[in-house]
Order: C-alpha cells, then structure tokens, then sequence
C-alpha cells in the first residue's frame, strides 16, 4: 500500500481497485471509475478537486452499534428468553416464552384465531404451528365458531390455565432479576415505547 499527501492535510491511499481519501473524520470512500484508473501518486489537483470530493465521495457512516436500539432489543430479548427457557427447565415445565406468552393473552371465554394473530404479531403460519404445539399439550382447544361454522375460536383448558398459573411467578422472578435498579417510570416508559415501536412497524 502506498499513501501520498494531498494539500499537507489529507491523505489518499489506494489498495487494490480502490482509492481513499483518509482525514481527520475517518476514510471517505471514492468509487469512481475515473478515481480508480488512477495510478499511485499521480492524482492531480484537478482530479481530486472540492467539486469532484463533492460529486462522488461517499462517507463511510460511523456507528457505534452497541448503541443502537437494534442490537438492545436483540440482547434484551434473546437474554430474557433464555432465561425464561432456562427457569422454566429448572422447575420442570416443558414451555417456551411464546406459549407462556399465548397463555397470557388467551382471555377466559376464548378469541378467535385471527384476533389472536393480531395480538401475538406474529405470522399466521407461525401462530397455527404453536397453537398446534399447545393444542398437543392439552392447553388449548381450537373449534369452529358457532355463528361464522369456518372461522376457529381458541380457548384455553383447564390444564392450560393451571399451567399458566404455575409459569406466572417464574417468569415474575426473571422479570424482577432483569429489571433490578430500573425505576417503575423508566418501565412504563420503555413498555410504551416498544408498543409504539411494534405498532409501528405493523403499519
């Protein structure tokens, strides 16, 4: 790799097929045909002119991705589900975060399925698959709505109820682990924001 000086201030290196322009604010990309005919050291004035620096460099964003809300969400969620998983296991019940997840939403006297889908976000193809799971382990039942005789309503059984009840206070103690020295507000607030995060990302 060669590097030359430009103006006394910056610096240009080229590797391969590609050129950069390396400042104080990082390497600014130039992908030119014309930038990368150029040979080592011949880069003139003109050629690397503010005009063409204007036109056809492209900066290299500087992200600190450990700081996006992306990759928080992804660890928090990945976290809290592992560890629901594994409380679970230590306790003996043969769940998973989503089924705990359908157990609490499924309401006393029954939803029907496309309501569900809606409350779960999930795809329906997935919900069918995991209703199918609950409906093996005797949680739930699925039949056919009385007035429509097509669409299915699910209620829960009363094996599923009582096993929700059990999974409650576990996933209870998980939660109190995870949120240990967050404020009630500083909750509510983020409960908020991932609510109209998901809304959002429904629409």
């Amino acid at each position: 790799m060669v590097l030359f000086r430009r103006n006394g201030d910056k610096l240009a290196r080229r590797s391969g097929q590609k050129v950069d322009i390396i400042n104080n604010r990082g390497i600014l990309g130039l992908s030119s045909p014309r930038l990368r005919s150029l040979s080592v050291g011949s880069l003139s004035k003109e050629q690397l002119g503010n005009q063409c620096l204007a036109d056809q460099m492209i900066k290299r964003p500087q992200i600190n991705a450990e700081k996006t809300i992306g990759v928080a969400l992804h660890q928090a969620s990945y976290l809290f589900k592992t560890a629901m998983r594994s409380a679970f296991q230590a306790e003996g019940h043969d769940a998973t975060p989503e089924e705990f997840v359908t157990l609490m939403l499924l309401p006393e006297t029954g939803i029907d399925h496309g309501d569900l889908v809606i409350k779960l976000k999930k795809e329906k193809t997935n919900v069918a698959r995991l209703l199918a799971r609950m409906e093996g382990k005797g949680w739930i039942k699925r039949a056919v709505h009385a007035q429509s005789g097509r669409q299915l309503t699910i209620s829960i059984t009363p094996l599923g109820a009582k096993t929700r009840q059990h999974l409650l206070p576990i996933v209870q103690k998980v939660a109190t682990r995870a949120l240990d020295g967050t404020k009630d507000a500083d909750v509510e607030t983020t409960r908020r924001t991932l609510t109209r995060f998901a809304n959002n990302l429904m629409t």
